[in-house]
């Protein structure tokens, strides 16, 4: 049976509120005997950040604590995030975070993972806005991403991706940092939760109306958004008002045909596993000229996008 997908530890800046965060540790506290806190990274709805030393073993860790909330957060959701935590600490795989140490303090549950030099996926993308720089590395960059996944469903483990669930490591490549959305948020709440609405362009229509419906062609759903995001430099929209021909003219049909089979409403319409999903992913890539001296298309200049990250970053997922 597949374990149920939460989202350990995502810091949501814009979601959390003063009285459902868990008090911002000091620098210099130990928190669970073991880790001494360097700095606070962020703390949203669900869980803060610390980058901070563990003395057990003299390496630096990033610590992430979930405080549970009596209006939404119940013991066995608290269960079910430390058991992800463990599922996850199995994992012995480049594309996917190191998670070393996971318990219990009170009534703070928490995890400790590897703490990565590089930049979150969304990051990447604000700073490859034009099809020349974002198109080619991009596609490479998503195949890679679907060699995680494979990995992640060989362990009967399923998500909901998103670019800022992924970390661009200089030497490891894609990094898997999250797997899915809380399952706990009832409609309303996801509505107006900003950490899962993050989520929306990249989810499946099946698990919009019930988690339980999660399957490995919803992940194929996710990653054929991200491929939209890659060709076309904006998130999908629901439905889809602009496809990849109509945003540049290096994209034929074939491109447009690949993006809406990923994307198809039902599950049975969809790419039938990863590999098919790669392969036309690889052709795709193959039959693409090197865009040189390109910059933008029509598309590709109104982006809508918020203010830039920082490249560098301590894998807070914020």
């Amino acid at each position: 049976m597949p374990i149920r997908h939460l989202s350990p530890g995502e810091v949501d800046k814009g979601g959390g509120s003063p009285a459902s965060a868990p008090p911002v540790l000091k620098p210099g506290e130990v928190f669970a005997e073991r880790y001494r806190i360097s700095r606070h990274l962020g703390t949203g709805s669900l869980c803060a950040a610390y980058l901070c030393l563990d003395e057990k073993t003299t390496e630096k860790r990033v610590l992430k604590i979930l405080r549970p909330r009596k209006s939404a957060v119940s013991p066995a959701f608290m269960e079910d995030f430390l058991f992800l935590a463990r599922s996850v600490s199995h994992y012995r795989h480049p594309g996917i975070v190191r998670i070393y140490e996971s318990g219990k303090v009170d009534l703070d549950a928490y995890y400790a993972m590897e703490r990565l030099d590089g930049q979150p996926l969304r990051a990447w993308f604000l700073e490859h806005l034009t099809f020349s720089t974002r198109v080619l590395p991009g596609l490479g960059i998503l195949r890679k991403i679907i060699t995680v996944f494979k990995a992640v469903h060989e362990r009967g483990c399923y998500g909901v991706l998103k670019p800022e669930n992924v970390f661009l490591s200089p030497t490891r490549g894609p990094v898997l940092m999250d797997f899915g959305v809380p399952g706990f948020l009832n409609s309303r709440e996801f509505e107006f939760n900003s950490h899962a609405r993050r989520y929306l362009p990249y989810m499946a229509p099946e698990l919009r109306r019930d988690w339980s419906n999660l399957l490995p062609q919803s992940d194929v759903y996710s990653l054929g958004a991200l491929l939209y995001e890659i060709l076309v430099g904006r998130p999908p929209a629901s439905p889809l008002k602009i496809l990849p021909s109509e945003a540049s003219t290096l994209f034929d049909i074939e491109t447009d045909e690949v993006v809406l089979k990923a994307m198809a409403s039902s599950p049975i319409d969809r790419f039938d596993a990863l590999d098919t999903l790669d392969a036309a992913v690889a052709r795709l890539e193959g039959a693409l000229p090197s865009p040189k001296g390109r910059e933008t298309t029509a598309f590709e200049v109104d982006t809508g996008t918020p203010e830039s990250l920082s490249k560098a970053s301590d894998t807070a997922t914020v």
